[in-house]
This record gives structure tokens, sequence and C-alpha cells, in this order.
């Protein structure tokens, strides 16, 4: 069972997490080399950068350091020193600091040598046991010298510092072949993918995964990684393109859009994360691995053997190595690296784990190259790392410390040009440097105290004499590089460089060669930092010229049908390219005209003696220029007409020949120019002289040949310059000059441009600028027509040189020979014989933007440079030609982003002009590099140029932090600017002020002129939210948002009277709404002036205020009222509407000044006409006035006392009036009270008044006013009510008052009165003998029944038997009497009704007898036929219009007798009416309710059949 247990996971060793950040940045390896080195500090001076250097050293754990020092500590040291204190005065300086250092890190090994330097030098290799060297300045000549010489030999690295007051330098001496292995490339670019050329396993796993990809469901389709994706569709375009990837950027294009297409759209998100991360990678993960020009370096190195001359490193030997696996594959070894990327996490683990693999496999390959004698010794994790970072080595050239012997002046060589041109250059360092040489010949030939051992610094013994001596010692070297270079600086520029020597030498005496800690800290730092690079050789240098690989480099190939050997040395002696052809000259005269895929389309014989030396074709033309030189005949120059062939030959025309003249003296042409349209053309000699050739050379019509420049030196360079003039560039070894050959200037001598000239070949022309390029050793020269332009410092020998669009492409023989050819001097050109059997070096420089755009080492040496179809071609003496295309803009930038080179790549935008939009996208990405970096000013500063195309929230989320908030404001504030802001933005933006306080910013921005760049309400609203009232106000009135202003002014100021004041100052349409609303605060607080706007406005008399700035010329006095003070403040916080522009001055004595800061502002009267606006309704303001009573009377008196009042506001203000004038009384007492109830009366009193009688009783009921009660009721005969009103108040006198007023005319009083005097005992007996009269007359006319006035007595028992006993006894014989007289009509009524009953029995069963003789219509005697009624009436059948024809008893029926028929007709209608009236219950309930006796309204309804059940039935 312990078997299978699994072993414990350790965790970090102490040394671990003691060096755990530092082993983040230089891994295991380099802290195994910081803990393998041991560190000699060779300390003098005061010696604080020194040990600063070591402190900085100590903490991250180097192995081990000693200080060789033999001062003893002194005062002095202890204000300079932290690692040193008073204990230590008196000892050896070396011992303390090495005890206190050691106190860091106990770690590290600390030893100290307080041996003289002057002896320790002189021991058997006193390096030997030290790693690297430290040397503080200063120090003796010889000692340094003998230091610097004997770490040379060892290859130790050195560092020599200077550290002097404010001033500090350091310089570093590596050896000559120094190797970075872990160069630290940023993580993406050490990934190689191995798409364009996949190994097996890649390729299995590929198609195992992707084979279904289109049948994948979307969540696996969503989450196959992007390689195999694009593994995928590389094999689909491989099969339709001939096996081949996608080569050129159109390519690249084409098959990205595939991929996109590929990409499922149609799910929630839109897209696929990883397509978009495969799309987003085709343009970086397609390209050919090839290695980069310091691999390359490091590989030649290796074939030339010179790293052999040193001791076999572990370097080297798997570099050799890894060499040789390079060749095996043409790859170098996978890193075996993957990025991350959206996948499923078993896939990605397996994909991980298939590069994985293939990385171990190809370590232990480059294993198995390794040797076995130095495979022991190398282990296999250093193979893995060099592996890992093969891509990325860099082989560092090393170089000696510049030392200058002691009375001697500096040499700068080829750099002196350099050099002295920086002298002019106000920014330059280069005083400072020479000051610091200066400084080291001062203390090598000052002895301190008479010790010729120690050296005395400048300004230790007397400044002034000190400062003095130092500036003569700057200004000599000053004047010696300036002799070096050949350069004359007149005054008063001579006189300010000297100035600025002296001032720094004046400053190093001041010092007195003391060292300040801060300075020493800093410097110490930097130097360590440094040291460690060294130590751990990891990390790269700055350079000043970056390199880059821009252009892609093959081999032309001659096709078969060639001769092979054309491009031989020999075979060409010259060539040209124009007008899409290639020209070839030889040496039998013969040329070749060469076609874009260089083959031979026509050949030529030119000259017939000679050699064809020189050639240029005129572009945009068919004609070419050749000359052949014979040295024992001139040379002959030739036009030809290669559009006009020989029929018969084949050969192109020859235009014209001509013998070019050189004073008979045989000697070569060293230089050749032609204008363009062959009417000048020049020849430079070795001789030195210049011929220039006129004429018409087209048409052969004659030339004239001029000898136009002689000099000394042979000529290495001609070039023509047209613009106004025509002038002529010469170039010498010795000197620059022009010559102006034709136009303004013609015939004056030759003008000298440049005192110093350069080598054959280094002469050309800029197609961008046509400026003259001269390449010299240290530099590159730029002249255009007013003398020398800008210089480029490249210090390298340059053997010849040419431009390329905005390129300058150089030739340099390799460094082996630099030495001679630099010591060469005037030599004539630069001689290549010395190194015909070398390599070249090729560097194409882009001067403007600083950067090497290739760079590599040629097999051979370079004959000829053209340029034709945009590439660059270079001819090599061993017969290669190989061309140089240029890689396509975005493949340039790609580069760039690979390196984080975005200044760069910035700048190669703008010099190419790029779009604004593409400009902003390397913007963007140049920020998010520095944001990761933590340097957060300058990545807000391309965020902001990128604002244009940028998603604010992808920048804004990054600097949310506080932090970071000013950053943030600036790009808020930007996005205004640019009008993208949104209301969030807005926002965001002033709660960043808020947060800052920053109350300058936010009126800037809030002020800022023209029109808005944010969301108004949202500004508004942050500045209230913020506190910022003021600022609110401002926003709102420049808006014109009037109602805002009022609402910051009165809830958020509470500024009340201003608020009014700018109300005021409104339009009526703008005013109206707004004093609505803030009517009730406004008459709270100024219930004045907000009351007289009311009055005016519904009125009809609004008329906004203006105002005017006076600027008194007296203290005006403290304002009268609320409202100048007012407007004087809202002037002062926001300009006012209706602001009178023109200033009022008022008078004032003379001479007397005046500034607006003494400004007020005042109301002013105009006489402009009043505004017409629509007057609101009356009714719609009393809503404002509540809780303001006073006011609201004010103003209704007012509005009552208009004239263009409509009825209906006349009634609402006339109730609403009377209304407050009763509140109001009802709040007052005494005398008050009764003012105001007059009021109140006096308005009811008024003829006419419009207000309804309902409001005033409500009102006065509600008020308890009864005045009021009584005279509407009295006005609309409301008796009872008046009535009523007393009685309800209990004033029994007034109700007997009214009783007695209204009695008679409204009888149904006496009723309520009753009841009322019998409610209480109080009332009763105030009513005295009243009740008596009321009862008697109630009797009288009958106005209750008895039992009525019984039941109202009986209600509250205050009546007795005693007072109604007399109208009892009254009422009850009345009574009686009514009995007896009611018995009797009953009587009479049954009697009749028995009579009734007998006669319709006899008509119903006995015969009737008609006695009638005559006709109750006409009256004369009857005659049948007649007719008889029952009512024994008789008639003629004609007298009853019924017609003869009519027969039987039928026709009779509906005959009625006519003396009988109106009576029935009565008897009818009254039965129909009862009838009708029986359906009708609300009749007889309504007849109920009015009548006096119920009992005889039932009886008489009840005989009217209401109750009967037959009418029931029928209905």
């Amino acid at each position: 069972m312990a078997g299978d247990t699994p072993p414990l996971l350790q965790g970090p060793t102490s040394k671990e997490k003691k060096y755990d950040r530092q082993l983040r940045l230089w891994a295991a390896s380099g802290q195994a080399a910081l803990e393998e080195a041991h560190v000699l500090l060779v300390n003098s001076g005061p010696g604080a950068v020194g040990v600063e250097t070591l402190k900085n050293l100590i903490l991250p754990g180097i192995g081990a350091f000693t200080i060789l020092d033999s001062a003893l500590v002194e005062e002095a040291d202890l204000g300079v020193n932290f690692f040193l204190d008073e204990a230590s005065l008196g000892k050896f300086r070396a011992a303390e600091c090495c005890k206190y250092l050691q106190e860091l890190n106990p770690d590290v090994e600390g030893n100290a040598i307080s041996e003289p330097i002057e002896t320790f030098i002189t021991q058997d290799q006193p390096l030997k046991p030290f790693s690297h060297i430290v040397v503080v300045a200063p120090i003796a000549f010889d000692v340094l010298e003998k230091l610097r010489k004997d770490a040379e030999v060892a290859g130790k690295p050195v560092f020599y510092i200077h550290c002097v007051g404010f001033y500090s330098q350091f310089v570093l001496q590596l050896p000559e072949y120094f190797p970075v292995v872990d160069t630290h490339p940023d993580a993406e670019k050490m990934i190689d993918l191995r798409l364009v050329s996949p190994f097996q396993e890649l390729q299995d796993l590929a198609t195992w995964k992707t084979t279904d990809l289109d049948q994948l469901n979307d969540h696996d389709h969503g989450h196959v990684p992007y390689v195999l994706i694009l593994l995928r569709y590389l094999s689909v375009w491989k099969s339709e393109h001939g096996g081949k990837t996608p080569q050129s950027y159109k390519e690249k294009t084409e098959f990205r859009e595939q991929v996109r297409s590929g990409m499922r759209t149609n799910n929630a998100e839109g897209g696929e994360e990883n397509f978009e991360e495969a799309v987003a990678a085709v343009l970086k993960s397609l390209n050919p691995p090839e290695p980069s020009s310091a691999v390359k370096e490091v590989f030649k190195s290796i074939d030339s053997g010179k790293h052999q001359s040193r001791e076999h490193s572990n370097f080297w030997v798997i570099a050799q190595a890894i060499k040789h696996f390079y060749e095996s594959h043409g790859l170098l070894p996978l890193p075996g690296t993957v990025p991350d990327m959206k996948a499923q996490s078993k896939d990605y683990i397996e994909l991980q784990g298939v590069y994985k693999a293939k990385a171990r496999k190809d370590v232990a390959e480059v294993m198995s190259y390794i040797g076995s004698q130095d495979a022991s010794r190398i282990e296999e994790k250093e193979v893995e790392a060099f592996c890992k970072n093969a891509a990325f080595i860099k082989l560092v050239r090393g170089q000696s410390i510049r030392l200058v012997e002691p009375s001697q002046t500096p040499t700068f060589g080829p750099r002196a040009r350099f050099a002295s041109n920086a002298l002019s250059n106000p920014d330059s360092l280069i005083l400072l440097y020479l000051a610091f040489l200066a400084y080291d010949d001062f203390t090598a030939s000052h002895a301190l105290d008479n010790q010729l051992t120690t050296s005395q610094p400048p300004g230790v013994a007397d400044f002034e004499v000190d400062s003095k001596k130092l500036a003569g010692i700057v200004g000599k070297f000053i004047d010696s590089l300036l002799n070096e270079a050949g350069k004359f600086i007149e005054d008063p520029e001579y006189s300010e460089i000297k100035e600025s020597a002296s001032s720094i030498a004046e400053e190093m005496c001041r010092a007195g060669g003391a060292e300040l800690h801060n300075i020493a800290s800093v410097t110490g730092g930097m130097v360590a930092q440094e040291a460690i690079k060294v130590i751990t050789k990891q990390y790269i240098p700055v350079n000043n010229w970056k390199a880059f690989k821009f252009f892609d480099v093959e081999q032309v190939k001659l096709p078969a049908t060639e001769d092979p050997n054309l491009l031989q040395q020999g075979n060409t002696t010259a060539v040209a390219a124009g007008s899409d052809n290639v020209f070839f000259g030889s040496a039998d005269g013969v040329v070749r005209i060469l076609s874009h895929d260089f083959k031979v389309v026509r050949s030529f014989k030119a000259h017939e003696t000679g050699s064809i030396n020189h050639m240029k074709q005129i572009e945009g033309t068919y004609f070419l220029v050749t000359i052949a030189e014979d040295l024992s005949n001139e040379p002959t120059l030739k036009v030809w007409a290669l559009d006009k062939l020989d029929k018969k030959t084949g050969v192109p025309r020859c235009q014209s020949t001509i013998t070019i003249k050189n004073g008979r003296k045989q000697f070569p042409i060293t230089a050749f120019a032609a204008l363009d349209d062959l009417s000048q053309l020049a020849v430079g000699f070795g001789n030195g002289a210049v011929t220039v050739v006129r004429g018409d050379l087209i048409h052969d019509r004659g030339t004239k040949q001029r000898t136009v420049f002689e000099s000394e030196e042979p000529i290495t360079g001609i070039a023509f310059r047209e613009d106004s003039t025509t002038t002529l560039y010469i170039a010498t070894t010795a000197k620059i000059s022009t010559l102006v050959i034709s136009g303004r200037g013609l015939g004056q001598p030759p003008r000298s441009l440049e005192e110093s000239g350069c080598g054959v070949g280094c002469m050309t022309i800029s197609e961008e600028t046509s400026d003259v390029v001269i390449a010299r050793d240290d530099a590159i020269y730029y002249y255009g027509p007013r003398g020398r332009g800008p210089v480029y410092a490249y210090e390298c020998p340059k053997i010849l040189i040419s431009t390329l669009k905005d390129y300058v492409v150089l030739v340099s023989p390799p460094s082996s020979n630099a030495a001679s050819r630099a010591a060469s001097g005037r030599a004539f050109g630069n001689d290549r014989s010395d190194s015909s059997f070398s390599n070249s070096n090729l560097t194409i420089l882009n001067t403007d933007l600083k950067l090497i755009a290739f760079q590599e080492s040629l097999p051979s040496q370079v004959k000829s440079v053209f340029q034709e179809w945009g590439d660059l071609f270079i001819l090599t003496v061993d017969g290669k030609l190989l061309r140089y295309h240029e890689k396509t803009f975005q493949q340039k930038l790609e580069l760039l982003f690979q390196r984080n080179l975005y200044v760069y790549a910035i700048n190669l935008a703008q010099k190419a002009r790029l779009d604004p939009i593409q400009q902003n996208v390397i913007y963007r990405r140049y920020g998010d590099y520095l944001y990761q970096r933590g340097d957060f000013d300058t990545a807000m500063q391309q965020y902001l140029k990128a604002i244009d195309n940028t998603e604010p929230s992808q920048v804004i989320r990054k600097f949310l932090d506080t932090q970071r908030m000013h950053n943030l404001i600036d790009y808020l504030e930007e996005l205004h600017e640019h009008h993208r802001a949104t209301s969030d933005h807005t926002t965001l933006l002033l709660n960043c002020y808020a947060k800052l306080k920053d109350v300058e910013k936010l009126e800037e921005f809030i002020k800022a002129p023209g029109d808005p760049k944010f969301d108004l309400e949202t500004a508004i609203s942050m500045c209230r939210q913020g506190g910022y009232f003021d600022q609110a106000a401002y926003l709102a009135r420049k808006h014109d948002e009037h109602g805002l202003v009022i609402d910051i002014l009165i809830e958020d100021s509470k500024k009340y009277a201003e608020a009014l004041a700018y109300i005021w100052r409104l339009g009526p349409h703008e005013a109206y709404p707004i004093m609505m609303k803030y009517a009730t605060v406004l008459l709270e607080h100024c219930p004045k002036d907000t009351t007289q706007l009311f009055i005016d406005y519904y009125k009809g008399n609004f008329q906004p205020k203006k105002d005017a700035i006076v600027i008194p010329n007296t203290v005006t006095p403290p304002s009268q009222g609320i409202a100048s003070s007012a407007v004087q403040n809202l002037a002062s916080l926001l300009p006012l509407p209706y602001m009178n522009p023109s200033t009022v001055q008022s008078p004032g004595t003379e001479g007397q000044k005046t500034t607006m800061s003494q400004a007020q502002v005042i109301e002013t009267k105009t006489n402009d006409p009043p505004i017409e606006y629509e007057i609101p309704e009356p009714r719609t303001a009393f809503s404002a006035f509540v809780d303001h009573p006073d006011q609201f009377v004010v103003f209704l008196e007012a509005c009552i006392g208009s004239d263009d009042i409509a009825e209906d506001d006349k009634r609402d203000l006339y109730t609403t009036l009377f209304e407050m004038y009763l509140h109001v009384a009802t709040s007052k007492k005494g005398e008050e009270k009764e003012q105001w109830e007059t009021k109140a009366k006096e308005l009811l009193s008024t003829q006419n008044v419009p207000i309804d009688a309902s409001n005033v009783l409500l009102l006065s009921h509600l008020e308890n006013f009864r005045d009021g009660t009584v005279l509407v009721r009295e006005k609309q005969g409301l008796k009872f009510d008046i009535f009523r009103s007393y009685t309800s108040a209990n004033d029994t006198a007034g109700a007997i008052k009214a009783l007695r007023k209204y009695g008679p005319e409204e009888p149904h009083l006496y009723p309520a009165a009753l009841a009322y005097f019998t409610s209480n005992p109080t009332v009763l007996e105030d009513a005295g003998d009243e009740l008596d009269a009321v009862l008697r007359k109630i009797d009288e006319d009958q106005l209750m029944a008895p039992l009525q006035v019984i039941q109202t007595l009986s209600v509250n028992g205050v009546a007795t038997m005693g007072l109604v006993k007399k109208y009892l006894s009254a009422t009850v014989e009345q009574e009686r009497k009514e009995i007896d007289q009611n018995r009797k009509i009953i009587e009479n009524y049954r009697t009749e009704t028995d009579k009734t009953r007998t006669s319709l029995t006899e008509l119903n069963q006995d015969a009737a007898t008609f006695q009638a003789t005559r006709c109750q219509a006409c009256g004369a005697p009857l005659e049948l036929p007649t007719v008889h009624f029952l009512c024994k009436h008789s008639f003629h059948q004609r007298c009853l219009n019924v017609s003869e024809d009519e027969q039987g008893a039928t026709a009779l029926e509906d005959v009625e007798c006519p003396v009988c028929a109106p009576q029935n007709a009565t008897v009818k209608a009254i039965r129909r009416a009862q009838d009708d009236s029986a359906e009708r219950h609300e009749l007889f309930l309504d007849a109920l309710r009015r009548s006096k006796d119920g009992f005889g309204t039932i009886s008489e309804w009840f005989g009217r059949g209401v109750m009967g059940a037959a009418s029931a039935v029928e209905s």
C-alpha cells in the first residue's frame, strides 16, 4: 500500500519564496547565473555610486562580491554613504561597507580588500577570481588601462562609472562576441504553430478532429481549437492551389474570408469565438518559418570559426547543434508553446500535449548532435531553454572603453564627423561626454597632497582655478574634434558651444569630486540593471537603430535557356535598369537586354573596343546611354534608340556617338550623370576633372564639351539637381561642391558645400526628395539646394549607397577590414581589392524612421545595386543576383507588433499616410500594450489619438481606479470634444470632477464655447447631485432651459429672490408654466413680489424686465429692495435673459477709471409696447395661493378690478374672494373680524354680483356667517332656510322674528316652529306665548293633522298636556263634527247605490216601454225605421247618420245616444284616468307625500282602483 501512495507535493523552498518576484523575470537559470557571479568593485573617490551598485546586486542574490578600496572612512563619507556609521570613522571603508552590505542578504558572500589598486593589479592574474568588474572614477589612467586590457583578454565585462555632483555616466565593455540566449521576447512571438509546415502528429490530430466539422452541433463546433480549424482550411486551400499555402497578402486575405465563412452566426452570440480567433491568427501565423538575421549571424559566426578563438562555451556547442538541426529540417526546434484559445479542456490539453511532445522530440534530436564530451557537462534543461529561444538568440558585439592618455586629445576616427555635428545640437550630450573625458585628464595630471598615487578631482584645491583649467581642457577637446572632422564653426555658435562647455565644467568643479546620494543611487540602480542583464545573459541592451526584416530575399535564377555564366564577374561590367527592362553591359562591349523573367530578349554589340563600365537608361523613354572605356583611348559615349531596330540585324539604332575629352589624360571614369532629356551629361574622372557635355545627343545635332571642374582629389560622385536652375553636385574624396551649369548663377565658380568628401559609389540621389545623399563611415548626409540637410548617424564603413523609394541601401565591407579602410584617410575611393574574397554586409535603412529595414551578410562583394519593378537587386562579384522584395505594409506592421515597437508602427503608418482609421488601430494597440506595462499616462495619450474609432467602454473600464482618474478625465473630455460622448460618459466625467473637487475644470468643461458636446440633461443632473448648483444653473440658462434654471435656484440653491427675478425676465409664454410650478414656494419666501407678478400676468400687464450693466464711479449705496440685490446676484451667477448688451456708463468725474469688476446690473425702463399673450383663466392661479390668504385676497381684489374679465371668470373671482373674506374673518377676532365680515356683506350687496346663491349659502354655513345666509336666502325667497338657520343655531329670538316675518308667506314655517319650540325646555321657555300662536295658526290653516301635532309635541317630552289642552279640546270637537257629517254622507251614498242597482236589474230583466212620439234630434214625429235607447230617448235612424243600406242590429251596435253621449264620455274618461293612474304608483306616492291629509289621499286613490284586485289582474 505504501508503494501506491503518491509522493507528497513539495511547496516552494525558502529561497524560491525569497526570490519569488525576480524568478518571474529571469527564471531559475538567471538566478543560478547570479549566484555563480563574483563581482569586483574597484572603488575610489566618495565611492557611494559603487556601493549603491553593489546594493542592487546583493538584494537579488549575487553569489559573491569583493570591494577593493584602500580609503579610510571620513566624516564626509557618512553624509553620502548609507552603509557607514559613526563607528566606522577611521576604519577601512571596504571592510565597513562589506559588513553592512552583507546584512542585506546573508546568502551573499562578501569580501574586502584594503590593498591599494596600484599594487593589486601587479599580481599574477588579479582578475581571475572575478566574473565581472565595476570600476568607479577617478582612477589613474595606467591603472584603468591595465584593468581594461586584462578584462578584455579574460573576456570579463567591465563597467566604468563616473558620478560627480549632478552628473553621472557609465560605460560598458563587453567581450567581442557576447551571446544572449534568452532575449525575453513577447509571449506571442515565441508561439510557433507550424501551420505552414505542420508535423505529422499535428496534421493527424487536425484531420481527426475536423473531418466532420460541419456536422458538429453548435457547442462542439464553437469549441474546436482555432489551430485545428486553420489546418483544416489550409488543407482545402492547398488542394485548390497546387499544394501551396497562401503567400501574398491578397491570398492571405482571401483565405481569411474562407475561414470566416465557416463561422456559424445563427446562434445567440451572433458568432463563434474560436473562428474569430482563427480569423485573427491568419496574417501572423501563416508566415513561412525563417531564422532572424540575428540567428543567421550566429550561424555565420560558427561557419567562420571566429568563435573558436574563445573557450568552447555551452552557447557555441548548443548553437552548433541547433544549426545542424536547421540544416536537416529547414526549421528551428519547436518551442512547444500553445496560446490560450477557445476550446474544451480535454481538446486543449490534447493539442498542448502534441506540441510539447514534438518540442521534446526536437530537444532530444538537438542533444544527439552534441558530442559526447560536451554532452557530459551540458544539461538537457539548458538545451531545452536554448531550443525554446532559438529563434531569438542574439550575438552582441562588444566594444572597448574609450580612454584618453593624459595631456592628449581624444580621437574619434570615422565618428568625428558625427560627433562634430552633434556639437551644434543643443539636445546632444556630446559636451557632457567630452567633459567627463576632460575630468579624467584633469585627475590624471593632478595629484592629491603631492601623493602621486592618489588623484585629485577638479574643484578640491581651488574652485575658480580648477574650473578654468577643466573648461580649458574641454575646449581643447572640442577644437581637436573639429580639426579631426575638418569642420569650422563660426561665431556666435562657436562661442555658445564653449560657454556651454564652461558651464558644465564649472558645475563639475563645484561638486569638488563629491557625490550626491540621490544621483549615486539612481546611477547605481541603472548600472546594476545592466549588470544583471550581462550576468544572466538575458535581455538585450537598447540600440538606437532597430533592426527588422521588411524585405524578403530570393536568388534570381536565370532561365535554363540562358548562359549560366552571364552574371559572372567579367561577363557583366555595368548594369542599368528602367522602362521594364534590365541592361547588362560586358567587357567585350556587348549590351544584353533582359525581361522581367530575366530572359535575354535582345543583345547587340554596342562598342567595338573597350569595356562598358557605365550605362543609364532614361526612364520613360527608349534611350540607353553607354560608356565604354579603353585606357589606351578616350572613353566613348553612345546613345541608343531601343525602339528603332535595324531591319536586317535587329540592332537598335545609335543616335549619336561622342568621345569624352579629358585633356588627353588617361584616367578612368569614376562618376557619370545625365539629365532626363539628355541635353547635358557630366563625366567625372579619377584625376579630379569633370567634363560636361551639352548638345542634342538624341538627334545628333552636335555637342560641346567643357571641363567645368578640376581638383587634386579624384571625383567620386556626380549628380544633377533641377530646380529653377540646374545644379551639378560634385563629390571628391575631400569635399562636396556645387556648380550651376544652367540658369541663374551660370558662370560662377564652383561652391564648396562641405569640406569632407566620400568614396566612389557613396553618392546618390534620393527618389523621394531629389536631395543628394552621401554615405560616410560615421553617418548618412543629405544635401539640398541650401546646403547640408539632415544627418543620420550610422557608424560603419560604407562602399556603396543607393536608394529605393524612401530607403537608403548601404553596402559595407566586413568588419575585419574596417580598421584598414578607416585608416586609408584620403585615399582614392574605397578600394575593394583588399577584400575581394571577403563577405559584404547589406543594410537597408529608413533614415526618417531610424530603423534598419533589412540587414544581412552577403557571401561575396557587391558588384552592382539596381532597382526595377519595385524591387531591389544586388549583383555580387561571384555572379549571384539577389532580389529583395518589400513586404506588404500589413506584414511590416505585424512584425512591429510582434516586438511591441508601436512607436515605429505609428511613424511608419504616418509616413505612409495610412488611413486615419487604420492609424487609430495602431494607437489603440499601443495603448493596450502600455496599459499592461503600467504606463497609464502614455497609454491614455494613445487612446486619445484613437478615440474616433475605439469603443469608449474598452478604455473607460481600464481607468476606473481612483489613482488613474486624471487619465479617465482626459479621455472623457476628449470624447465630448469629438461628440462621441453619451449621457453615461457625461455622468462619469462630472462624477470625476466632483470626486476630485476640480471646480475649475468643471467650469471650463461646461462653459466651453459652441454647441454642447454632452448630454445637457445629464450634465445638469450630475452638477446638481454633486452640489455644483451655480454651474448647473449656468448650463441650463446657456441652453435656454429656463425651467431648470428656476428649479436649481429654488430647490438647490434656495435663491428665491434670484429665481423670481429670473422669471420676471422671461417671455410670457416661458414664464407662465414656471411661475405656476413654483408659485407656492415663491409666495412663501417673496410674497409681495410674487403676488405682483401674478397680478401683472393675469391682468395682461406682464412685461419682461430688461437690465443694463452700469459701471458706477462712486460707491453704490445698499439696495433698497430684494429685487435689486437679487438681480445683481443673478447677473454674477449666470447671463440674464433680455440683458442689454450695451454697457451704460454712469457719469463720473474726469480722469476716474472704472473696471468691469465694479459693474452693477440694474433694471431699466423701456417704452416697448406691451407683449400680447393669452391671459389664462384666473382660477388657474387659485391653487398657487394655498396657505397664503392675504396675498390671495390682494390678487383677487386686483383681478376683480380688471375690465376685461369673462363672466365665468367673474363668478370664480367673486365667489373665491367672498370665501377668502370669510376664511380670513374666521381667523380674526373683534374688530378685525367685523371688518372682514363687512367686506363680505358689501361684496354680496353689490349689484349684479355673479355669485351663485348655493355657493354663498354653503360658504356662509361652513364659515358660520349667518348674515350671508340670510341675505342670500332673502334674495332668493328661501325663507324656510333662513328660519332653519336660526333654529340650527338655537337662536329662538331670531327664529320667532323670522317666523313672524316670513310665516304669512311661508305657512310651512309653523310646523317647523312647533317642532323647534318644543325641542327643549329652554327654547320652550324662550318661546313663551308664541307656541299658542303657532298652534292656533296650524289649527286655523289646518297645516298639520292633530295626530301630527301630538306626535311632534311628544318627540322630546317637553310640552305638557296643559300647554295643548285647549288645542286638543277644540280639535276633538272639530273631529266629532266631521265624523257626524261623514256618516250622513255615507248613508246618502248607500241609498243612491241601492237605487242604481235596482235600475240595472230592471233593465236587464224587464221589458222597456218606449212612449216617445217625436225624434230627440229633429223633433219630428217618429217614423220607421226608429231607434230607441234604454235611456228612453228615441231617434229616426236617419238622424243617427246610419246608412240605410246597412241592415240588422249589427249596424247599430256602435251607435250611442247623442243626448247621453257627452255625459257617458265624461264618465268613461274618469274611469280611464282611474285605470291609468292605478298603474302609476309614483303619482300616488308623490300625492301622498304632498298631502296634508294622508288618510284622505289614500281613500281617494283607493276609490280610483289603485288597490283594486281587478285592476291588478287586468294590468
